[in-house]
């Protein structure tokens, strides 16, 4: 599954109560609400957020509707990390329900094969800070952290990403585009939950109508100019012949929005009969020659 922080999407969430679908000038509130549009994650889940801080309230929230909440995040070191990153003693005394991972996607600390369900939301995207993406030296880290991320999920698990991306000038500022992850997992046998959303680029987005950017009272907060920005979806299936019992299942009155036609890949239509005749023909043809062929290279 594939979006982008839509208007129109984030009005009809926020019409329909979706959890906490909100205006906000980061689009926090379109990027935790739009997974909740799409997804039923029942009750006895095992779910874990990934990069949650010093407030797990996605974990909460799964928590709260009977699932197994599970945070992954390094703890709280007031040196080297911003005010809310990381994890302290206090946000683990404050939610008793929750369990913690110390670490980072990557470390290897969770366990594996163990979620249904996986969120990371605005957090893979700081894991290009700190290393040149295409530094030969070094493995691009934000690989290890989708690798461990897989390696959690339960054969047939979904992992649900939200990626806060500049829109102009370079991809990222490391030369990273989500489209090289979609590619890179997908070549690895990684699909997408659904391929009936078209994979847009950063181009139209940025000329897209509908496309909400982030506010420059966000931006200017670590920025000297004001970059476009948005947030990105993607939603990915773990292969296996385990079912998940977190499936996808649209909100009835956000389907039209979340699978606009203009925006959906249209199935093709089943052939005739005369053209499946056709095939079935050439099929035969090619099959003969094919076994001419070797009787040839054989001598018989």
């Amino acid at each position: 599954m594939f979006d982008w922080a839509r208007g129109s999407l984030l009005k009809k969430m926020i019409q329909n109560k979706i959890p906490f679908a909100t205006y906000d000038p980061w689009l926090k509130g379109w990027a935790y609400a739009w997974p909740l549009a799409l997804l039923s994650v029942p009750s006895g889940s095992r779910v874990l957020d990934v990069g949650s801080g010093s407030n797990p309230y996605y974990a909460r929230h799964f928590g709260e509707k009977g699932c197994e909440a599970h945070v992954m995040d390094a703890k709280y070191d007031p040196a080297k990390m911003k005010q809310g990153w990381g994890i302290t003693p206090e946000t683990m005394k404050q939610n008793p329900d929750v369990r913690f991972h110390l670490g980072l996607a990557g470390d290897e600390v969770g366990p594996a094969d163990y979620f249904d369900l996986v969120t990371c939301v605005s957090t893979l995207e700081h894991t290009y800070d700190s290393d040149f993406v295409l530094d030969p030296r070094k493995p691009i880290r934000h690989m290890d952290a989708l690798r461990d991320m897989l390696r959690m999920l339960k054969p047939g698990g979904l992992l649900v990403l939200t990626i806060d991306f500049f829109l102009n000038d370079m991809p990222h500022w490391r030369g990273w585009d989500y489209l090289a992850d979609i590619q890179a997992l997908e070549l690895n046998g990684i699909q997408l939950l659904t391929r009936e959303r078209i994979l847009r680029t950063r181009t139209y987005i940025y000329n897209c109508e509908d496309t909400l950017f982030m506010q420059p009272d966000g931006i200017l907060s670590f920025s000297d100019t004001y970059l476009r920005s948005t947030s990105i979806g993607v939603i990915f299936r773990k292969p296996g012949l385990l079912d998940s019992p977190v499936v996808l299942s649209p909100h009835p009155a956000l389907r039209d929005l979340l699978f606009p036609q203009s925006e959906t890949v249209r199935s093709p239509e089943p052939p005739e009969l005369s053209d499946r005749a056709d095939e079935a023909k050439s099929i035969e043809d090619w099959t003969r020659m094919f076994r001419q062929g070797l009787k040839r290279l054989s001598g018989k």
